[in-house]
């Protein structure tokens, strides 16, 4: 069976640790912008749709984004956490969307490969439709969730996200091998930015 899939990009935060910079904005490898390279990924992904959610300098990152086929969802309260993000983009999916891939717009590194993978393991009539994955034992981003759990990660508050869902859920979640640490690596301070940086330079 075939299951539409979309993929929901975070690039709505304050970067309240680089403040007042936008690390999404921070020029990388081939002088995109980090997010576009998030964002790019998602897109050459085997996902029907993708939805970037914007925030903190909106237009910023539109501008950023621009020629990169994704659509967009703006979260008003962006300062209120990430569950202000996802609830902006959860719902503005169209209903016959059965699960979406949340995504965070500082980690770049994920590959399209992954995402792929995550994305077939999604089977619900086999009871996993929570997917996630791991490295190391340790679970990393993004992760796809199935419609049945979009209410309930609405109704989170806070920068808490939907971790909760795991445990309450560890008998839905198909766990996929990450094919490296990129799932666990996001960039939230100048030191991570200038590395990302510095390893995108040298491998141009």
């Amino acid at each position: 069976m075939a299951y539409r899939i979309a993929a929901i990009v975070l690039a709505a935060g304050l970067s309240s640790r680089l403040a007042p910079h936008n690390k999404l904005l921070t020029l990388i490898a081939d002088q995109r912008a980090l997010i576009a390279h998030t964002v790019s990924s998602a897109v050459a992904s085997s996902a029907q749709m993708v939805m970037t959610v914007t925030g903190f300098q909106a237009e910023q990152v539109k501008t950023a984004l621009s020629g990169i086929p994704t659509e967009f969802a703006h979260a008003q309260n962006f300062g209120g956490g990430i569950t202000a993000s996802l609830r902006a983009g959860l719902e503005t999916l169209a209903d016959d969307i059965d699960a979406a891939l949340i995504m965070l717009g500082d980690m770049p590194l994920v590959e399209m490969s992954l995402l792929n993978a995550l994305i077939a393991a999604y089977d619900p009539l086999a009871g996993r439709d929570i997917v996630v994955p791991v490295w190391q034992d340790r679970i990393g981003n993004p992760r796809l969730w199935g419609r049945r759990y979009f209410d309930t990660i609405m109704s989170l508050t806070g920068d808490s996200g939907a971790a909760r869902l795991l445990r309450d859920h560890p008998g839905r979640i198909k766990k996929i091998a990450a094919p490296s640490n990129a799932v666990l690596r996001d960039f939230d301070t100048q030191t991570a930015l200038d590395t990302l940086s510095q390893g995108a330079a040298r491998a141009t």
